[in-house]
């Protein structure tokens, strides 16, 4: 039997640095809340609550500068995002992050109530949920992100099915089809354009779905 030679590079204790850094941070700060006096015990738990997240930016902020490699800031990033997940995930998660604090700001700032509002004025009541579905599937493919479109427009679509004494679950669904119909849209006519057996069912899906969705009944 021939063994091969190993090509992998013996990892130094400089490697495990910011892990060791987690570790003692976190042991510390988490038994010295222990033992904090005139403090509450929810204020405790709060506390208890957001350690990991506060220590891990911590840990974060020393792995970010301690590369040996001189890098760009942006491939440091890379690097370091690499090495908690897939970088393309992460960014994605911050994509919804900042979708959920525009829906908020939209919410604060009445923005949601004047969506509402004009919807229930220029939309007739009959074409109310065909219409709900056409905009969730065509912010799906403006925005190329099923899960960005649902979150932008979820807030508006559940305001009128309590406007309308729509069942919230059948809302929930068209708002989500939609969606998901036009990520199918999307990704159909991006990349395997050439399947026109794809395409018609997926227009063919989308008919039917419109169809169903007229014969629902809302309340004036």
């Amino acid at each position: 039997m021939i063994y091969k030679k190993n090509n992998n590079k013996i990892v130094n204790l400089f490697q495990f640095s910011p892990y060791i850094i987690f570790i003692i941070v976190y042991l510390y700060l988490y038994f010295y809340t222990l033992h904090i006096k005139n403090i509450s015990y929810i204020s405790i738990h709060t506390i208890l609550l957001g350690l990991p997240t506060f220590t891990a930016f911590i840990t974060s902020l020393y792995a970010f500068f301690s590369f040996k490699e001189n890098l760009t800031i942006r491939q440091k990033i890379d690097v370091f995002i690499s090495g908690v997940s897939d970088s393309s995930a992460v960014y994605y998660y911050f994509i919804i992050i900042l979708t959920a604090i525009f829906n908020h700001i939209a919410a604060k700032t009445n923005g949601v109530i004047t969506s509402v509002t004009l919807s229930l004025i220029l939309i007739p009541t009959s074409l109310i949920m065909p219409t709900i579905f056409c905009i969730a599937g065509l912010m799906s493919v403006m925005l190329s992100s099923m899960s960005t479109a649902i979150i932008v427009f979820m807030p508006i679509a559940y305001a009128i099915s309590q406007s309308l004494q729509i069942n919230q679950s059948f809302m929930v669904a068209t708002v989500m089809g939609g969606a998901l119909c036009g990520n199918h849209i999307s990704l159909y006519s991006t990349y395997i354009y050439n399947d026109t057996k794809k395409n018609w069912f997926i227009i063919a899906a989308t008919i039917s779905t419109l169809v169903i969705l007229l014969q629902y009944n809302c309340q004036p």
